[in-house]
């Protein structure tokens, strides 16, 4: 089985899955909010408030703090504490009303404070506070450990959010220390525009090993967004050659990679440019996507799509079956398909 059969056949398990459970499964390979690639700056402003939403639901997906943020039960709290407690609750989260309702000042050290105030007194958060703390004596040391991991990891996300924000209409984004203190801000000219961000004209690897370097500044400059939420964030918002360079993702690159299915990225870079191994990841996953497109050109095909698929495919198709998952579709089923192959090359 090369690489091709190996998506075609798991695609097709997924399918069988999904009409099991009458599910659209193709509605799932499709990003919320796709760009051309003649889009203004002002279009993709136009927006904004969608794009901030999936800012907000991806950064929350970072790995340690899924657990603490999990958005899609506290977003009701996350709203109220953005746009306030009389707002009423949409997708379309507008991050000029949040920056209204949270002005910057220059050199505002309390601006992480200010939200994190304004967290702390929703019911929610102190309920899951309580269960995250409760097998641990108020007066021990884990105590005290376990309740500054769970406030740090808040305050990575609101100030993340918040320099998202700033992005997005903009403004100067604030810069943060490791204790969340404001020490100054990058201007927004120095980041790259929205357009080369949402609507890049991507039509080969060289191409998309430009992009992953150009947006290198946006998550070395947002707080918890590295180069996996960065990419995810983006391929949500329709940067369809792109997939995220998760755990799955990055062993399934391996493997395919050990079998002699994938061959290693060898774009050369300047030095101080050099791609990271998460970066090479995703060009793997596009270099897959379009050889699958070259054999199947009727096949809907992107790195995105197969991103979709390896990761369903991981997680025991687990977003459709959470109950009563098909045993054939886990990670190590298809690992055994990707070895087998490299064993019979």
């Amino acid at each position: 089985m090369d690489k091709i059969e190996i998506y075609l056949d798991g695609k097709d398990k997924l399918q069988r899955l999904a009409n099991l459970f009458g599910v659209d499964i193709e509605s799932y390979y499709t990003p919320a909010i796709v760009f051309d690639h003649d889009t203004t700056d002002q279009q993709i402003a136009k927006e904004s408030g969608r794009l901030f939403y999936i800012f907000c639901e991806n950064l929350a997906d970072r790995q340690y703090m899924s657990n603490i943020i999990q958005f899609e039960d506290n977003r009701a709290s996350i709203f109220k504490v953005f746009f306030g407690e009389d707002a009423k609750e949409t997708s379309d989260w507008n991050p000029t009303l949040f920056l209204k309702r949270y002005p910057f000042r220059d050199c505002d050290k309390e601006i992480s404070e200010r939200l994190f105030d304004k967290l702390i007194k929703t019911d929610e958060y102190k309920t899951r506070m309580d269960n995250y703390t409760k097998d641990y004596d108020i007066e021990s040391e884990d105590y005290k450990r376990k309740t500054d991991f769970y406030r740090r990891q808040w305050l990575t996300y609101l100030c993340g959010a918040y320099q998202f924000a700033c992005y997005l209409t903009k403004n100067d984004i604030p810069t943060f220390n490791k204790n969340f203190k404001c020490t100054g801000v990058t201007s927004y000219e120095k980041m790259p525009s929205m357009k080369d961000v949402y609507a890049p004209d991507i039509q080969d690897e060289q191409e998309l090993a430009d992009y992953l370097l150009l947006i290198r500044k946006l998550w070395n400059t947002l707080k918890g967004v590295g180069v996996a939420v960065c990419c995810n964030v983006l391929k949500e918002s329709g940067v369809t050659a792109l997939a995220k360079p998760d755990t799955h993702i990055m062993k399934i690159v391996d493997e395919m990679q050990k079998a002699g299915l994938l061959p290693p990225v060898a774009i050369s870079k300047p030095k101080g440019k050099e791609l990271y191994k998460e970066e090479k990841a995703v060009i793997s996953m596009y270099r897959w996507a379009m050889d699958i497109k070259k054999q199947h050109p009727e096949e809907q095909i992107s790195a995105f799509k197969l991103d979709r698929v390896i990761y369903l495919l991981c997680t025991n198709g687990y977003f459709y079956a959470q109950k009563d998952r098909d045993k054939i579709i886990s990670a190590k089923t298809l690992i055994a398909q990707i070895q087998q192959n490299g064993k019979e090359r």
